[in-house]
């Protein structure tokens, strides 16, 4: 009786085993790993899925810009790269954008040190400086480009005309930073140079007065007449 016992459990054991494996064979039917279509162009990436049983649609919310991916190819995709769907399901790809777009800003009629100040302010790159002979102020900058409000990519330099110094002595600007904005006035102010109204912005736990940041930046040449601008530490 034991025996039959037995055997009837094996049995059964076996046929649920065997339904097992094949309810896990049944589901694995027809899936099928999403591969990775980042950077192709939309021709490649639509033989790429149909090569794999799968279709693919467009989706306006996935495009975006990118420095490193060219305009009209693949930026995004979801599902992602690697997972798995079943045969015949579609892709969800985004386009990319090419590089960002923006408007160049306006540096004429700006001192040269300060227009340096903006553009890195603003993640802007600085171009060639050409230095030319002016009846005017000195170090001003008197065109540049490209020119201002055109439209280029986020990644362009801007090329700058200044007026040549008529004054060749220079000297190297200290390091400021760090260091009392009074003190630094008495002292650059005695030695002729000629410092701007400071920039104030509160930072906590820095001493009020304390110089944050400085145009020219330190050990770049400059002469007398360059003017100074530092940012300072609130006082208030």
């Amino acid at each position: 009786m034991i025996k039959k016992i037995i055997i009837i459990f094996i049995l059964l054991l076996a046929f649920f085993i065997g339904f097992w494996i094949s309810f896990v064979k049944t589901l694995k039917m027809g899936v099928i790993k999403v591969p990775d279509l980042k950077g192709k162009s939309l021709e490649e990436a639509e033989i790429i899925l149909k090569n794999a049983n799968l279709e693919f649609i467009l989706d306006v919310n996935l495009s975006g810009y990118s420095e490193k991916i060219k305009q009209g190819y693949i930026l995004k995709q979801e599902p992602k790269e690697g997972m798995t769907i079943k045969s015949g399901n579609k892709v969800r790809l985004g386009l990319s954008l090419g590089t960002a777009k923006i408007a160049i800003p306006d540096l004429t009629k700006k001192y040269y040190y300060e227009a340096e100040l903006f553009l890195k302010s603003k993640n802007f790159k600085l171009g060639k400086v050409s230095y030319i002979d002016y009846f005017g102020e000195e170090l001003v900058v008197l065109s540049q480009f490209p020119p201002p409000n055109s439209i280029y990519s986020s990644d362009v330099s801007i090329d700058l005309l200044v007026s040549k110094p008529i004054n060749t002595e220079s000297y190297l600007m200290p390091n400021c930073l760090l260091k009392n904005y009074d003190f630094i006035l008495s002292e650059l102010t005695n030695l002729g140079f000629k410092i701007e109204k400071p920039r104030e912005i509160k930072i906590p736990h820095y001493d009020s007065g304390i110089i944050l940041s400085q145009s020219p930046l330190p050990y770049t040449k400059i002469l007398k007449k360059t003017p100074i601008i530092f940012t300072i530490n609130s006082k208030l």
